[in-house]
């Protein structure tokens, strides 16, 4: 018999198919070309009359980087020095629109770009810091304003005529025709609210307005630029509230004060700071006022006696070791008469450090037995309440707290399997940098005993080149032991890595190595030994292993002549086609296409709706990392379900052999349809290069998993 060709023996077709390939080629070339070509074109404008947006790194020298750099920190400058104008003529939003707008933040992400590249990322951080100080500072003085103009209304409110008209709404005006001041519809208690509102709002001011020119000074040390005038516009802002917020005070609280009459002027946790001193209102001592006692960061509340007097007792634990001042102040409650007021007293705060005690129980235990650790903290025999502090077990971080109010601390947790196993070090950390105590640690040790394990492992043929393996990781008392992790290898190859769930139990789907499966040109069986693994030498868990094998079926490989045939009809293209031979017209039926078809093999053996259940779980399982492998274990489910069904037999056969032999057995239309479509895009993954993706995939699942779902208690026989 004579056999066809691969090229067209007459001249027209040669040159056609020379010229296909010729055409490939400088497709090719200019495809590869055309992008580097490209890249000359970046930083082009946009458009005719756009202007072109400044890349730096197009800018070139580092001189040219310097002149772009100064233009765009002068262009940064300008604008907060008019918004800070703008707050001292009262104008909050332009002054917010100069700071927050997006022409300052497009400045600022430009500046910095060329700040990065000349090496002033320190100005870069300056400027973002000023602008953050700025955007605060804004902020406190428009909540000032607009509290103080609710104030003013309330001050202002009087009664209509109607009201002084009317019996029923009329105040008494004997007080007022007397000389008192005229009577208001507005209840005092909001006056009073409303100012001692604004009170703490100016220091809120006077606090953002002090660290906004700390940060502008910085700003000019780093910049050599003069921000004199915008300094001095923070402080007419901030001089300005502190006017009006004086006025408020005297028009509205009665005369109170704050008298120290005795303090310490050194003070440690060992030797406590101690404050005397009283609180009156016109002269009457003000009963269960409220004080706070504030040394740096921290803060202790107290109350005054029934005349009025204070005694504060207060060991320094945790202020800040540069502290060198206590504020006391009077805090009234918001609707009362009385005005806040606060004293501020010179104190220097010393250093210590305290010592830490640590017991753990028990002295031998294992993984996920109940560790407690308990300890103290404390200074000559004073425990040290709110100390912060860590557990470390092994350099394993096992909990971290406060002490209690008497310095105390108790810790009970299971041990985790990261501790090794062996003699461990139990160690008590109190991590104190900067403060009036300083750092502190306590150790002991315990006994980390290794804890004997268990492993399982079943390996299931899916469909000869892909594996479902599934196991138990657990104590040898069969207690499941979660969060582990697991290696799976196929023939002393580490092919994947697995989790153990809540139970111990774990589940994958792995491909099994192309190289495992090579079954020559004629295909064959080949057995497989896969083999599941834990072995962490950081773990106090001991290592253990499971192995199973299974056999499975070897696809043949493609001829070498059918591939060249499949080349050169790819390269001629349409030319081929528009001059068919009449050996070519003859052709056979679809699936005759030279090409071996792999043997599927689902095992009808002892198989049941679990089966099935199983390997759409595993199709889904790989689906975001793997899905070639999520459509092959989906055919193998789809085709599993159809065997037991329809009682079609599938040993052996290839999937088209497969599906005509469902034709064969008179398979209703709705199961051809499905398993024609899931066929399809299972041989894709078997044949075509460009592979297929995750959407495709999950597409193709769901296909499989509506199928079996409609079919779950049908019975065999085909078609209805």
């Amino acid at each position: 018999m004579n056999r066809p060709a691969l090229l067209p023996d007459d001249g027209l077709s040669r040159a056609l198919v020379a010229l296909g390939v010729a055409i490939l080629v400088v497709g090719l070339v200019v495809g590869a070309i055309a992008p580097v070509a490209g890249i000359s074109g970046l930083g082009s404008t946009g458009s005719v009359g756009e202007p072109k947006q400044v890349d730096p790194a197009e800018v070139g020298s580092e001189g040219s980087l310097s002149a772009v750099e100064q233009q765009l920190a002068q262009r940064l400058a300008e604008r907060a020095r008019s918004g800070a104008v703008n707050l001292s003529s009262g104008d909050i939003e332009q002054a917010r629109e100069r700071v927050n707008g997006t022409e300052y933040q497009s400045l600022l992400q430009q500046y910095s770009s060329v700040a990065n590249q000349t090496g002033n990322t320190e100005q870069t951080i300056a400027y973002r810091r000023m602008l953050e100080a700025q955007a605060t500072f804004i902020d406190s003085l428009d909540r000032y304003n607009r509290v103080h103009d609710r104030y003013e209304a309330f001050r202002d409110a009087e009664y209509t005529a109607v009201e002084l008209a009317d019996a029923r709404t009329r105040p008494d005006l004997s007080e007022y025709e007397a000389g008192s001041d005229k009577p208001s519809p507005v209840d005092e208690t909001q006056i009073y609210r409303s100012a001692h509102r604004l009170s703490r709002l100016a220091g809120a001011v006077n606090e953002s307005g002090t660290r906004l020119n700390r940060r502008y000074q910085r700003l000019s040390n780093l910049s050599n630029r003069n921000f004199t005038t915008t300094r001095a516009s923070i402080n007419e802002s901030v001089g300005n509230v502190t006017t009006r917020q004086e006025t408020v005070r005297d028009q509205t609280f009665v005369s109170t004060d704050l008298t120290v009459a005795e303090h310490s002027r050194t003070a440690s946790f060992s030797d406590p700071l101690s404050i005397r001193g009283s609180v009156t209102a016109n002269g009457s001592g003000v009963e269960n006022g409220t004080l706070n006692v504030t040394a740096g960061n921290q803060t202790l509340e107290a109350t005054t006696g029934p005349n009025g007097s204070f005694a504060v007792s207060y060991r320094p634990a945790l202020v800040s070791a540069n502290t060198s001042s206590v504020t006391v102040a009077y805090v009234p409650e918001n609707d009362s008469a009385h005005a806040p007021v606060s004293e501020r007293l010179n104190v220097k705060f010393t250093r210590e450090t305290p010592h830490a005690e640590v017991t753990a129980e028990p002295e031998s235990l294992s993984y996920d037995d109940r560790l407690m650790v308990s300890g103290w903290v404390s200074v000559e025999g004073t425990g040290v309440p709110d100390a912060p502090y860590v557990i470390l077990v092994g350099g394993q971080v096992f909990a971290r707290n406060e002490t209690d109010e008497t310095g105390r601390f108790d810790a009970s947790e299971p041990l985790s399997s990261s501790v090794a196993d062996g003699e461990r070090t139990v160690r008590v950390l109190v991590p104190l940098e900067d403060r009036t105590l300083a750092s502190t640690s306590a150790n002991t040790t315990v006994d980390i005993v290794e804890l004997g394990t268990n492993l399982s492992a079943a390996a299931t043929d899916v469909d000869g080149q892909t594996v479902r393996v599934s196991g138990r990781f657990s104590r040898l008392n069969g207690g499941g032991i979660p969060n582990q992790t697991a290696d799976i290898a196929v023939n002393g190859t580490s092919v994947a890595t697995t989790e153990t769930t809540a139970n111990g139990s774990f589940a994958t789907a792995v491909a099994v190595p192309s190289a495992q499966l090579d079954g020559g040109l004629l295909g064959g069986s080949r057995t497989i030994g896969v083999e599941a693994s834990y072995q962490d030498t950081g773990s106090n868990l001991a290592p253990s292993r499971a192995t199973d094998s299974l056999t499975v079926r070897t696809s043949g490989q493609p001829v070498l002549l059918g591939g060249l045939a499949a080349l050169v009809i790819a390269l001629g293209g349409g030319a081929l086609l528009a001059r068919r031979r009449p050996w070519e017209a003859g052709g056979g039926e679809a699936g005759g296409d030279g090409l071996d078809e792999p043997m599927v093999s689902t095992g009808q053996v002892g198989r049941s709706d679990e089966d099935t259940t199983s390997l759409l779980a595993a199709a889904r399982e790989q689906l975001g990392s793997d899905p070639e492998t999520a459509i092959r274990v989906g055919y193998a489910a789809l085709r599993d379900r159809i065997e037991r069904r329809n009682a079609v037999p599938g040993d052996g056969r290839t999937h088209w052999e497969f599906y005509r032999d469902c034709e064969a057995a008179d398979v209703d239309e709705e199961t051809l349809e499905t398993l024609r479509a899931v066929t399809e895009r299972y041989e894709q993954v078997a044949y075509a290069a460009e592979g297929v993706g995750t959407d495709a995939a999950r597409s193709t699942i769901e296909t499989v998993d509506s199928f079996v779902d409609e079919s779950t208690g049908t019975t065999p026989g085909g078609s209805d």
